[in-house]
């Protein structure tokens, strides 16, 4: 029954490549304790790398999450309290105003994006800035300030940098050896990693944030070239620009298969903490997690570059896809996968 499935998924992301919504892409449908399979097209295969984007942030929260269960962090600890170097009193207040659970949940009330790349200073000369000129914002909105943040306090807690803090207590304890910020080879030049497939390709300049800081009024001269080939750099301006490549929110590159681990770490805990990151704080936003029509019975995220998760604890089953959607025109233009990532998740479970 499970190979009839993957066939049926298998011809969903043919049908989807051949319309031009990706070049390359990879999914791989898994339980808790089964990895039943998957499928490919392009160039790729189940060891190629892409950009996981805001994937990055499930690695995060998971992290976040593993420090709560031990006891070094409390869903309701103020993020204040983790930055007694912040001298605004505005940026000092406002943080002591932020907790834990609040950042996870995006319901902090911090605006959804601001290009730091744009300015000069450190994190929080430039998150005064943000919340001198924004007001608190009611409800949930997605940002990636909070994860830029929840970062940022990991480090402290466990008082190593990003990619070591993830290597300790996410990658090594979960075996997940394939997955990195700033993965090794780019150096190449990009027409062999092209040709490897080793690293799919990501996009080709900045043109999509170049249009949202155009739009906003923002300025800045280093975007890459427009129809330049990215790949093995991350796709997310703040985090390519401004974070060297290395962030709470975007950053991380990895197969599918590392996806796969992730989701059955899920799949099979039984901490309460990620039983309960699982479920609807409200918004329809978990600990970290996105409900909504996408994930049927369960529960997942998504990158901004064609990548996602999706678990359902009701029904033991998960599924990863990551694809290169940015890469399909130079001219900055990108098709929505919000249908196909349904009809995959639906397909998968039905």
């Amino acid at each position: 029954m499970e190979s009839q499935r993957i066939k049926k998924l298998q011809d969903i992301v043919y049908e989807y490549e051949k319309n031009g919504y990706f070049k390359d892409a990879s999914f791989f449908l898994f339980s808790s304790d089964k990895a039943f399979g998957g499928g490919t097209c392009g160039t790729a295969d189940f060891t190629t790398w892409f950009d996981l984007a805001s994937l990055t942030k499930l690695f995060t929260s998971t992290v976040i999450l593993s420090l709560i269960q031990k006891g070094d962090l409390k869903l309701e600890d103020k993020a204040g309290s983790f930055f007694n170097d912040v001298n605004s009193g505005v940026l000092r207040e406002r943080l002591w105003d932020i907790n834990i659970r609040q950042l996870l949940t995006h319901t902090s009330g911090l605006i959804p994006w601001f290009p730091f790349y744009t300015r000069q200073g450190s994190v929080f000369q430039i998150l005064e800035e943000i919340v001198c000129q924004n007001p608190f914002l009611e409800g949930m909105h997605y940002s990636d300030l909070n994860f830029i943040l929840l970062g940022m306090i990991g480090e402290r807690v466990v008082g190593k940098s990003l990619p070591d803090m993830m290597k300790s207590k996410l990658f090594t304890p979960l075996s997940i050896g394939d997955v990195s910020y700033l993965p090794k080879g780019v150096c190449k030049k990009r027409e062999e990693l092209i040709g490897e497939g080793k690293i799919a390709l990501s996009c080709y300049g900045n043109q999509i944030e170049e249009e949202m800081c155009r739009e906003r009024g923002f300025s800045f001269s280093h975007f890459r070239e427009r129809g330049f080939p990215v790949i093995g750099e991350a796709n997310d301006g703040n985090c390519w620009y401004y974070m060297k490549g290395v962030s709470g929110h975007a950053g991380l590159f990895g197969p599918v298969t590392a996806l796969v681990k992730l989701g059955q770490f899920y799949l099979k805990e039984n901490n309460s903490i990620f039983r309960e990151a699982m479920k609807d704080w409200g918004f329809e936003r978990g600990l970290g997690f996105e409900m909504g029509d996408k994930y049927p019975e369960g529960c997942g995220h998504t990158g901004f570059t064609g990548t996602s998760l999706w678990i359902s604890e009701k029904n033991n089953r998960g599924m990863a896809i990551v694809t290169n959607r940015l890469a399909c025109d130079k001219g900055g233009k990108a098709k929505d996968l919000k249908e196909f990532r349904k009809l995959m998740h639906e397909t998968a479970l039905y």
